[in-house]
């Protein structure tokens, strides 16, 4: 018997490979795109857990601060301390990129809380001294 190695068959046309690398790609680019959605989606619940952590932990330290007869802001300036990157470094890094902007927020809650608890009776008791101090320093 001889052999002979005769002509060489194509075993995938060129039409076939190309539609065959088509749908690689196309899974491929699917994937990513996948990925990416979760990810992004993954990195918004590590925020929102970062900040709920926040909230929680203020609302008990401010409520521990109260029975020990102290004001509730000191207990949820400890826990922005001890949970910030310099302490125990719980919190997402997004987090502390928009930090300018939450201390801005709860400066603004801080002073309408503050002036929501001002009363008008008390100021009268201070009388004019009172109010002379505190147009004096604005002043300067």
């Amino acid at each position: 018997m001889k052999y002979s190695l005769g002509k060489p068959k194509l075993l995938i046309q060129a039409d076939d490979f190309y539609d065959f690398m088509s749908q690689e790609a196309s899974a491929f680019f699917a994937f990513i795109n996948a990925f990416t959605t979760f990810y992004y989606i993954l990195r918004r619940l590590i925020m929102l857990t970062s900040l709920s952590l926040i909230f929680l932990v203020g609302l008990v330290m401010g409520a521990i601060c109260q029975k020990l007869k102290l004001p509730r802001i000191i207990g949820m300036l400890v826990t922005g301390i001890v949970l910030g990157p310099y302490v125990l470094d719980f919190l997402d890094p997004l987090i502390l990129s928009i930090s300018a902007d939450l201390r801005k927020m709860a400066l603004i809650i801080i002073l309408i809380k503050a002036g929501l608890s001002l009363d008008l009776k008390d100021l009268k008791k201070a009388g004019r001294s009172a109010i002379l101090l505190s147009f004096v320093p604005a002043s300067c």
